[in-house]
């Protein structure tokens, strides 16, 4: 991941969002205050957004077993840091 000042950034944004999509790589803005902002290509924040929703439904599926192991009393049968 590179990184590039905002003030040269300011000066040829088209080229930074090119490169970022072109080499589908993300791209570190820095400001003077030291804070900064990533900049990544639509594939790549839509490819965020699916995993995303995909580990969510794994914790809910998690819970929801967990869930069922306790109301039936196994939960503690399944644990191995006894």
């Amino acid at each position: 991941m590179s990184a590039v000042a905002y003030s040269d950034y300011r000066k040829r944004p088209s080229f930074y969002m090119d490169r970022v999509i072109d080499d589908s790589n993300p791209l570190i803005i820095t400001l003077k205050s030291g804070r900064s902002v990533v900049l990544i290509s639509n594939d790549e924040y839509e490819n965020w957004q699916r995993q995303f929703v995909c580990v969510k439904k794994d914790q809910s599926l998690i819970r929801n077993f967990r869930g069922k192991l306790q109301w039936s009393g196994n939960l503690d049968e399944m644990r191995t840091d006894k």
